[in-house]
């Protein structure tokens, strides 16, 4: 201590020198190219000058996220996958990609009970589709030498956001009131141990209604996240209610997600079931005005085997086309086929049906990527001329392509007709619900008609495949291997959805 000065006065200039030092070291990351961010989990973002994409870092220890304590698995703490969700919301806003396309989970993001783990989001380069690529990865702290590990995977894009219904009247006035205690000791049963913000649910007809809110454990600084993860994990928790113990089911694709206003606290949720292991999600405040809307989420059973079974090596999933074996009541579709987007014009306005059934004739003559540059172009014609007649916004389209996708070892893909698929994904993801991807193997001048074409429209599904006489969708299946590589570089084997260009 200073003889000339008090104690305070020596805790004061203490105080004002370590303030210049951080003050110094923060202007030395400006200078750098980086940007500090306010978000709980990610601290800093850089640009990526040879993508156009951005980096965003952050670092994950339970002292600083005590409500992470909350979401354990058999005794281990997990990050929820619903923080993946908001890290790849956020990393998509840094860039003006705001719509979270598709995210796949990978690998479950232990968190060790000492020391933290080393976050990176990384956004890759723009694809010829119109999306980027987002992937989200660890390593533990301190240790410069670990691997680094893929956790997440998805597609962001910049489409413009469709409208989103609002929960105005609540809850609905048929409604029938539902008891919450049962999801919860459901979760237990399989090992969970996720904090509880449900508090009230009902059901109308098929769907369920919820009003849930943030733990309080989890109250810290809910206005930094975009949606905070113990509060959408409390949303998947509706999900719970009226089923039995044996489906009880954890998310593992997330399609369309859009973020529509940040920092809520409670919500009001709408949850749909467009098919047997798929869930829609309409989330708003307390006024009903929206706050999230998730277009489908594929889920899976929960195996009841705890952490050990499903962290590193067997917790990868990759995409299988599986028969449709269960669906709704299957009635004949009133259609209307079309064969080009200049046969657009030969619907009148005043008899829009309920469904256009559209071919994307592929091109015969030239090099593949000449052949795939002819196809998405008319592909592209096709869909943003439908999407421009305000007559047709209450049909669904249902693109037809022959071979665009593999959906087995000794299926092949035709990798000119491919990138369509890419292409009407991201219109997809701007209009949900309303365009069905619909791959076959039949002869170009075979329409799609009958019981397959009916079977395919009571589906719910957004994308099949038609192999013969059967109908497939694409399902999430354990893949045993794990994905260890440097975040934004290639890594050695991912986890395709479909298996083409």
């Amino acid at each position: 201590m200073n003889e000339d000065t008090g104690p305070l006065d020596d805790i004061h200039r203490g105080g004002r020198d370590l303030g210049e030092r951080l003050s110094a070291q923060m202007a030395r990351l400006d200078a750098g190219g980086l940007t500090r961010l306010d978000h709980p989990l990610l601290t800093v973002a850089i640009s990526a000058p040879e993508t156009g994409g951005v980096i965003l870092a952050g670092r994950l220890a339970p002292e600083t996220h005590p409500w992470l304590t909350d979401h354990r698995v058999s005794d281990t703490v997990l990050l929820p996958g619903t923080a993946h969700v908001d890290l790849a919301l956020r990393a998509g806003a840094e860039i003006g990609f705001p719509v979270l396309a598709r995210l796949v989970h990978e690998v479950p993001l232990a968190v060790p009970a000492h020391g933290a783990v080393q976050l990176q989001v990384v956004v890759g380069e723009r694809t010829g589709a119109g999306t980027r690529p987002v992937r989200i990865w660890s390593r533990p702290e301190g240790a410069a030498d670990a691997v680094w590990m893929r956790h997440a995977s998805g597609e962001l894009t910049a489409s413009d956001l469709a409208a989103a219904d609002d929960l105005g009247e609540w809850p609905p006035p048929e409604a029938t009131p539902l008891a919450v205690d049962g999801g919860h000791e459901r979760l237990r049963a399989v090992g969970s141990r996720s904090g509880s913000g449900l508090r009230a649910a009902w059901r109308y007809r098929d769907d369920l209604y919820a009003e849930v809110e943030l733990p309080d454990a989890a109250h810290g600084d809910p206005a930094a996240f975009g949606i905070h993860p113990a509060l959408l994990d409390a949303v998947l928790q509706v999900g719970l209610l009226g089923a039995g113990a044996e489906a009880v089911a954890f998310p593992v694709a997330w399609n369309t997600v859009v973020l529509r206003a940040a920092g809520a606290i409670r919500l009001r949720v709408r949850l749909t079931y467009p098919a047997a292991d798929r869930i829609g999600i309409t989330a708003a405040d307390h006024t009903g005005q929206p706050v999230l809307t998730v277009a489908s989420l594929a889920t899976r059973p929960a195996s009841g085997r705890g952490p050990d079974a499903q962290i590193g090596e067997s917790a990868l999933f990759a995409v299988q086309w599986s028969p449709m074996t269960t669906i709704g009541p299957v009635v004949d579709p009133e259609v209307v086929h079309i064969y080009g987007p200049d046969d657009l014009e030969l619907i009148e306005a005043d008899c829009a049906p309920p469904a256009i059934v559209a071919g994307v004739e592929p091109a015969a003559a030239g090099t593949t990527p000449a052949r795939g540059q002819e196809n998405t172009v008319a592909a592209r014609r096709l869909v943003e001329g439908w999407l421009a007649r305000p007559d047709l916004v209450e049909s669904r389209l249902v693109l037809v392509t022959r071979r665009a996708v593999s959906v087995g070892e000794h299926d092949h893909a035709d990798l000119a007709v491919a990138p369509v698929w890419e292409l009407v994904r991201a219109a997809q993801a701007a209009n949900p619900d309303r365009i069905v991807l619909l791959d076959t193997d039949a002869a170009p001048d075979e329409d799609i008609a009958g019981p397959l074409l009916a079977r395919a429209m009571a589906s719910g599904e957004t994308e099949l495949a038609i192999r013969g006489a059967e109908l497939l969708a694409p399902r999430p299946v354990p893949l045993s291997g794990g994905i260890r590589d440097a975040p934004g570089h290639p890594p050695a084997r991912t986890p395709a959805r479909h298996r083409t260009a």
